[in-house]
């Protein structure tokens, strides 16, 4: 038996968030280590080329994406929005009312 499928890019993201709030949690003094808990996730989403595969990934890259331009981080959400519109794009296609 095996699992249930997991878009790569909800892995990615978990581990970005999971990152972010260790390092938020972290004491001051270990700050610097702390951070290669969401840096290294942050660098795979910065330079993420690959579309959703399914809405999950979908909605959740859309509000990391929308989450990162309020803060001013803009190095994730072009990535994160071009996957979620792949996806959406894709599906788009498929569930069109025929002509």
């Amino acid at each position: 038996m095996t699992g249930a499928f997991v878009d790569p890019i909800v892995t990615a993201i978990n581990e970005y968030l999971t990152g972010w709030d260790a390092f938020c949690a972290a004491p001051d003094q270990e700050a610097d280590e702390a951070a290669d808990l969401w840096a290294v996730p942050h660098r795979v989403l910065s330079i993420w080329d690959r579309g959703c595969q399914t809405r999950e990934g979908a909605v959740l890259a859309l509000s990391l994406a929308l989450r990162e331009e309020e803060f001013g981080v803009k190095s994730l959400s072009v990535p994160l929005m071009r996957a979620a519109l792949s996806y959406l794009q894709g599906h788009a296609a498929e569930t069109a009312p025929p002509g």
